[in-house]
């Protein structure tokens, strides 16, 4: 029961990452019009650059924080303070590099909003270092076990986001407005979070240990971090490969439509990150082929596996019904239903391979990930666009839940070690 209670802010978290965007798109796009909707999709996806080039990083970093427990405060600290320096500046080259590929992949496609086109995605440039700092923060939370005050940022983040989202593009009815609120919530996350860390840095660390880091310890930490943050980068590119290849050959409505049955998908799968936040700590410390690590896989297999078919029992009941409250439009809801049809049974698979993922990420697996990913990255890379070419938005779905189900398969090791 303690452990369940403690699961519940985490929850109510996953549920308004979830719920938020999911919520807000089909209002949002509906106050600043289809052209409007069309410029923010794409600065949304050119965002998910960054969150492919820093989730596994941030992963790695996790898994290393869960090993800062006895460290002397002042030593941490600096290390925190070189750390923070390293992922702004990455931010900054990833902004630059992000404002490249939307004008080499889009900008020709909205010459008549170039003005509203460049502007925000000059703002969204401007997020991403943010961005990469409060990731950095999620990560260095969650690998000290503070799951529950990471929760209060997240909803309190989610609620100022999306909420906050919805009443700007409704007073202002522009895309650079809307990506200037994200810009000021993020900026604001990011004060309260790095001051959240400091102070209970100083209070929880002990202050009499002879612990300490040594003058080189930034290059290992980054080491570590990066390899297996390369790794997890290849992944997360396969993941959003579907959503990047309906950019380049379909039209930017569409890319619309897309976005949102992806957001959705896409977010479904938070539903699990709390039971595998709370299980990867002890996945990490457990050793490999031990009967304690199988008895964390099991249990968490099963929790994932509960979910799943709650949340499974529940679309198949009143799906249609939230649908149609959601989306509003009958039209949308027809193009939109259609895809999570497909998309959720791709989800459904990612779940469970977040089980075997975390064993690799806690035994620092790195060949594996990289050998997985790169070849579901290549076989989705030839396969896409002519499934886009032959079934428009119908095959970019059948590709997400063919790349699952590579990634699922792969990661069953862990069922047969004993």
């Amino acid at each position: 029961m303690r452990s369940f209670g403690k699961l519940i802010l985490p929850y109510l978290a996953a549920f308004c990452s979830i719920l938020g965007p999911v919520l807000a798109m089909p209002y949002i796009a509906l106050t600043v019009g289809a052209e409007g909707w069309g410029i923010i999709s794409l600065g949304l996806l050119i965002g998910i650059f960054a969150l492919i080039v820093e989730q596994g990083v941030s992963q790695a970093l996790s898994k290393e924080a869960a090993l800062w427990g006895g460290v002397r405060p002042s030593s941490l600290m600096r290390l925190l303070k070189q750390l923070r320096a390293v992922y702004f500046v990455s931010g900054l080259v990833l902004g630059v590099i992000a404002l490249a590929i939307a004008a080499l992949l889009y900008a020709g496609k909205s010459e008549q909003w170039s003005y509203s086109l460049t502007s925000s995605m000059a703002l969204v440039a401007l997020t991403i270092p943010v961005q990469m700092l409060n990731s950095f923060g999620r990560a260095f939370m969650l690998g000290r076990e503070l799951h529950q005050e990471n929760a209060i940022f997240l909803i309190t983040s989610s609620i100022f986001k999306h909420g906050g989202g919805v009443l700007v593009a409704a007073r202002f009815g522009t895309p650079q407005a809307y990506f200037f609120w994200l810009l000021l919530v993020g900026v604001g996350e990011l004060i309260l979070r790095q001051y959240f860390i400091d102070i209970t840095i100083e209070a929880k660390q002990p202050k009499n240990s002879v612990v300490s880091f040594s003058d080189n310890e930034l290059m290992g930490v980054l080491r570590r971090c990066l390899v297996m943050g390369g790794a997890v980068m290849i992944g997360s590119l396969a993941v959003y490969l579907d959503r990047y290849l309906v950019g380049i050959y379909l039209p930017l409505n569409q890319l619309g439509v897309y976005t949102i049955a992806s957001t959705a998908a896409v977010g479904s799968i938070q539903v699990i990150y709390p039971l595998c936040q709370a299980a990867f700590p002890k996945i990490a410390m457990a050793k490999k082929f031990t009967e304690e690590r199988r008895i964390v896989n099991i249990r968490l297999f099963k929790n994932i596996l509960f979910v799943v078919f709650l949340a499974s029992t529940v679309y198949m009941l009143i799906g249609d019904f939230l649908l149609g409250v959601w989306l509003i439009e009958p039209s949308l809801k027809r193009e939109v239903g259609g895809l999570l049809d497909y998309l959720l049974v791709g989800s459904a698979m990612n779940a469970f391979f977040n089980v075997g993922y975390l064993n690799w990420v806690a035994d620092s697996s790195h060949r594996k990930v990289i050998f997985v990913y790169g070849a579901s990255l290549v076989v989705m890379g030839a396969l896409t666009p002519m499934f886009i070419a032959d079934f428009g938005l119908a095959g970019a779905s059948i590709c997400w839940v063919s790349l699952n189900f590579i990634c699922l398969i792969c990661s069953l090791g862990w069922v047969f070690r004993r």
